[in-house]
């Protein structure tokens, strides 16, 4: 909540619209369309750490610390842990990254361990899921971060290689490495990633010191050997992590006190001619945006976690070249330093460390205007 006083406040909704001027008024951060938290699971053991989520048929898979988790949201208002697993045999030690196809998970593993693995779960019994393979690779699987599953084929990011590598699941229970691609500049530290027809998308990430990160595409259309197309160097990607693709258009988060100017931010590239990625457009802000790692986009809107300032912040990507910041919602308790972000339906689902939270979004941006929750100055209406 925030107190704003001696202020004109223009709330803009359906069908509503307020002005109060001179008095107290007191507004859970958030606008027209009133994004809300409906429901949560707290578990300081099975949500430890919770940096991967998919949705999938009314249940929420989770991946973080050693546990795979998985949590019934058939009702949003009551979401609870319907299964959590974790494994002696280090298959889930120090899990990370999720991507779900059909019905397996398919699990990197190795971020800050030493188990470097590709990790495939059967989820056709959600409340039941059981291991089906695990493949281990120091080599090839070196940090395994983030995962992109399509086609048959896995794509991991290995930061700890600096590149990508490329295995075989179109047998579930035998995945196998048939490529890899390195690059000590343009993949160094390779991070998010994104599979989008005969080509992937990657992230590099920097942490410290000022520079630049890289956006890269890489063409996979012979997976044994995968090529290294353009890259985009911009201080704007700075610390980002996963980025999602719609489309032509990828949305990249930024995060890094190290570029104050660019690196709380959202960048919109078009990937469409991935011999010629291009920036499209930018927008920055160190309140809202603020430690942004995780973005998902659906229809005109991207929402974005950012963890520093315990938001989930929405921004309008109507107008590729021109985003705008449009609503942002800030709750410290259930949102004490979110990660990971889906949408499906009306209803954003977000993990922080110990905490699942889902965030009713129904309506967001059908409004003509959206109060940001700052205190505007007296006389002005947005």
């Amino acid at each position: 909540m925030r107190r704003l006083t001696r202020y004109a406040i223009l709330g803009l909704g359906v069908g509503a619209c307020l002005l109060i001027a001179g008095v107290y008024l007191f507004i859970y951060e958030t606008v027209s369309a009133n994004p809300r938290v409906v429901g949560h699971v707290e578990d300081s053991e099975k949500l430890a750490r919770a940096d991967g989520l998919d949705i999938k048929d009314g249940y929420a898979f989770i991946v973080g610390g050693n546990h795979f988790t998985v949590v019934d949201i058939s009702n949003p208002a009551a979401p609870f842990i319907a299964w959590s697993m974790t494994d002696d045999q280090g298959r889930l030690d120090k899990a990370y990254g999720i991507d779900i196809s059909g019905n397996y998970a398919y699990l990197a593993v190795g971020y800050s361990g030493e188990s470097d693995r590709l990790t495939v779960v059967d989820i056709s019994h959600p409340t039941q899921p059981r291991i089906v393979s695990s493949l281990a690779d120091h080599a090839n699987l070196d940090g395994a971060l983030h995962i992109a599953v399509s086609g048959g084929y896995a794509y991991v990011s290995t930061p700890n290689s600096n590149g990508v590598s490329v295995v075989d699941v179109s047998n579930p229970a035998k995945p196998a490495v048939v490529g890899s691609v390195h690059d000590d500049i343009r993949l160094y530290a390779a991070d998010g990633i994104w599979a989008q027809g005969r080509y992937v998308f990657v992230v590099s990430h920097h942490m410290s010191g000022p520079g630049v990160d890289y956006f890269s595409a890489i063409d996979v259309s012979d997976p044994k050997n995968p090529v290294l197309l353009d890259s985009i160097g911009e201080s704007y990607f700075r610390g980002g992590d996963q980025m999602y693709i719609i489309g032509n258009y990828a949305y990249v988060p930024g995060n890094s006190n190290n570029e104050p100017s660019s690196g709380h931010s959202l960048s919109i590239v078009d990937v469409s001619n991935p011999n010629g990625l291009k920036v499209v457009g930018h927008v920055t802000d160190s309140e809202l945006i603020g430690s942004s790692c995780y973005v998902v986009a659906a229809g005109k809107l991207a929402y974005l976690t950012s963890s520093d300032n315990k938001r989930l912040t929405v921004v309008d990507v109507s107008d590729p070249t021109s985003p705008r910041v449009i609503d942002s919602v800030q709750d410290k308790k259930y949102l004490p330093g979110p990660l990971y972000v889906q949408v499906s339906g009306k209803y954003a689902y977000v993990t922080s460390s110990g905490v699942f939270t889902i965030i009713n979004i129904d309506g967001i941006g059908s409004a003509p205007a959206a109060f940001l929750g700052r205190p505007l100055s007296a006389g002005n209406s947005a």
